[in-house]
């Protein structure tokens, strides 16, 4: 039996490492000298592209794409030419690319017609990125100096607004979005907007604002209407002005396509049916961070990882089981086993798991260890551990 409290948080003795990935050599080429692959954790899940091809999940441990055909994954890390490990931001352009910004401000290009990934831009490595916004030739990149105007073919800046308005100089961006024509920007002070073929956006003066949102998580447009999420609900752009939406409380993420506007709070997902008018469709098991799709297809992304909206559950992706290893040790059959933990410095134990054909599988205190907090282990020759 235990001796830790089942309700008393563990701090796990040191040391402890921490692994957003860990590269092993792959079990079915021991031989293979250089072959290796990425054994990462795709959650959280933290922004969504749907493509006719499956839908792309920008996560904690890379990117995740799921192929609706194949009913499969592929993986993609920091071996597959990401930038980094924690892509926190993704978009798709007109020509089929894909753009995904990382933690570290690096973004990566990936050529659907290569697919390759292209070697990462490290131009805004000193920002922290929140969005990428695709128009024609131009990648907008929003991050917390304010918003800078990618050139795509060449990958070169062509030009930065560093103040959108009457709002602070290099205001926090949080959000971006095309709508009719107009360049919106959600920030830490509320919405600026600017028409995209005025002469000098770097002009304060090209941008008009509205403070009156406060802080703008996020910002849609779908169905005609431009929608933003701020702290206290949904706003919407009506005649040149923004109103409050009557929406439901507790409102945490904002997306969808097309005709389509989702939004959920910790625990339901929303769909608007008109304007003040939404339903609730679907519970969730875990908080959300991005929903994305329409009412055919919806797809959302939670602390959990990515789950499908309406229709049948997905396939295990195949996670590690913890984002973070005390030891590792590999087998004669070239199997793994790691002595695992939730995260790099606090959680539950949650004893050794063991990576075999057949996936992961954890062994504990259920399955007979005498406790949950393994900290070190070994594999005989015999494969005994």
């Amino acid at each position: 039996m235990s001796r830790h409290s089942p309700h008393t948080p563990r701090r796990l003795p040191p040391p402890v490492l921490a692994v957003l990935f860990l590269l092993s050599p792959a079990p079915a080429d021991p031989q293979g000298g250089g072959n290796w692959f990425a054994l990462t954790r795709m959650r959280p899940v933290n922004d969504l592209v749907v493509t006719p091809g499956g839908v792309w999940a920008a996560t904690d441990g890379g990117v995740l794409h799921f192929d609706r055909t194949a009913a499969g994954y592929s993986r993609y890390t920091r071996l597959d030419g990401l930038a980094d490990g924690r892509i926190t931001t993704a978009a798709a352009d007109d020509s089929g690319d894909l753009w995904f910004g990382s933690s570290s401000g690096e973004i990566s290009r990936y050529r659907g017609a290569g697919p390759r990934f292209d070697p990462p831009l490290t131009t805004f490595s000193d920002l922290s990125l929140s969005d990428l916004l695709p128009v024609g030739d131009r990648l907008y990149v929003g991050s917390d100096a304010g918003i800078s105007v990618l050139l795509t073919d060449v990958l070169r800046v062509q030009e930065s607004y560093w103040q959108l308005g009457r709002f602070s100089r290099s205001a926090a961006v949080t959000a971006l979005v095309e709508h009719a024509g107009l360049l919106v920007a959600g920030t830490a002070e509320g919405v600026a907007w600017a028409d995209l073929a005025a002469e000098n956006l770097q002009n304060p003066d090209s941008w008009l604002n509205e403070g009156e949102t406060g802080p703008v998580r996020a910002l849609l447009s779908a169905g005609g209407d431009l929608l933003a999420l701020a702290d206290d609900g949904i706003w919407r752009w009506e005649e040149g002005s923004w109103r409050r939406e009557l929406a439901p409380r507790g409102l945490r993420v904002l997306g969808g396509g097309g005709e389509s506007v989702l939004a959920a709070t910790g625990n339901v997902v929303y769909e608007r049916r008109g304007i003040d008018t939404w339903s609730a469709v679907e519970s969730l098991d875990a908080p959300p961070r991005a929903i994305a799709g329409g009412a055919d297809e919806a797809w959302v992304g939670t602390t959990a990882g990515l789950r499908s909206l309406g229709g049948a559950p997905l396939p295990d992706p195949g996670d590690p089981p913890a984002a973070a290893f005390h030891d590792l040790a590999t087998g004669p059959e070239g199997d793994l086993w790691a002595a695992v933990v939730p995260n790099d410095r606090e959680g539950w134990p949650i004893g050794v798991a063991h990576l075999g054909p057949s996936g992961w599988r954890v062994h504990g205190e259920v399955s007979g260890l005498p406790s949950n907090l393994a900290v070190c282990l070994e594999v005989t020759e015999e494969g005994g551990v």
